[in-house]
């Protein structure tokens, strides 16, 4: 069996009867002058934070304590997978992340839906909060090299492709062929045509088990969310080193938390990736603290305005009303 049609991915559903009113409309920041097809931010209190981009990466501040959420968006009009980490620990089993071989949350066309933590079970998760580094969960299951990142990979669906039509040939009204003579040629034509059409009709790689599979009594790990384990190369003696060092958790800034179990019901629904390894699209976030991010230069406060500039457009009457009584020339009209 292909492994992609054995997938056993999330599907975001909103609490309250979701299934029974239209999702729920959220703000989205401003976009560039194409409009992406899938978007993350990083939301506190239902607010998206300020996104800063430097030295080709996006940064956004946190503060410690600060409980946050990914929020996901899906502007196109069909399915999508998202496989999501956080400090490179997958969001749905908190191992290393890997794309290719773990499954995450499908989004329904033109859906909005906001991870807020590491996944317990199916009906609730432990929230994302900002932390020390020492605090974060990566360093508290064993490294915290990568903190301080965010992944998110997108994955089309795969669309079935409809079967090449048959040429039917051509026959004559009185040919034996179509009135059944010469040993019944027409029939015998026709259900062969027949039988392999639906043969050729069928997914190749159609999952011999039920799309939806019973939850059991087994945990997450016996229902397979995740997949496979990813194996890494051996690290060289100097990465071995670095590797410990950043362990070590002895570090400023941020991380992210196991923190407390939240409510986040899901259920699971079948999806075959239009790619089983290449995403449609990769995105990352990087986060610290404000001093950190001041630390990497990146420019979070608005530019100071030269003094030169402020004299020379410096007001009078700053307070008082311009009324326009009259009509405005439009631009590039000469008197």
């Amino acid at each position: 069996m292909d492994h992609r049609t054995a997938s056993r991915s999330f599907l975001a559903v909103a609490l309250f009867a979701a299934a029974l009113l239209p999702a729920p409309v959220f703000a989205v920041a401003a976009s560039p002058a194409w409009d992406p097809p899938y978007e993350v931010q990083v939301v506190v209190d239902g607010v998206p934070r300020t996104e800063y981009p430097h030295d080709g990466s996006t940064w956004i501040e946190g503060s410690k304590g600060q409980r946050y959420a990914l929020r996901l968006i899906n502007h196109t009009n069909h399915r999508v997978e998202v496989v999501a980490t956080i400090d490179g620990l997958d969001v749905v089993d908190g191992k290393p992340g890997d794309f290719v071989r773990k499954r995450g949350y499908v989004l329904a066309p033109w859906q909005t839906y906001d991870v807020e933590g590491f996944r317990l079970d199916m009906g609730r998760v432990a929230a994302f909060r900002f932390s020390s580094v020492a605090g974060s969960y990566a360093a508290r299951t064993g490294n915290a090299r990568n903190v301080g990142v965010i992944g998110v990979a997108f994955f089309e669906e795969r669309r079935p492709t409809p079967p090449p039509r048959r040429p039917q040939p051509f026959r004559p009204m009185g040919d034996d062929v179509r009135t059944g003579g010469a040993g019944g040629g027409a029939d015998a034509y026709d259900m062969e045509s027949r039988t392999e059409s639906r043969a050729e009709g069928a997914p190749a790689d159609e999952p011999a088990t039920a799309r939806f599979q019973a939850k059991g009594g087994g945990g997450l790990g016996r229902m397979g969310f995740g997949g496979p384990a990813a194996s890494s190369p051996a690290p060289s003696a100097s990465g071995l080193a670095e590797e410990r060092a950043a362990s070590k958790s002895a570090r400023p800034g941020l991380g992210t938390s196991f923190g407390e179990s939240r409510a986040s019901d899901v259920v699971e629904a079948s999806f075959v990736r239009a790619s089983a390894s290449a995403p449609t699209r990769l995105l990352s976030l990087r986060y610290d603290d404000r001093d950190g991010l001041l630390a990497q230069g990146v420019p979070i406060d608005p530019p100071t305005p030269r003094d030169t500039w402020l004299r020379a457009t410096a007001d009078p009457f700053p307070a008082a009303p311009r009324p326009h009584h009259f009509a405005q020339p439009p631009c590039g009209w000469h008197e």
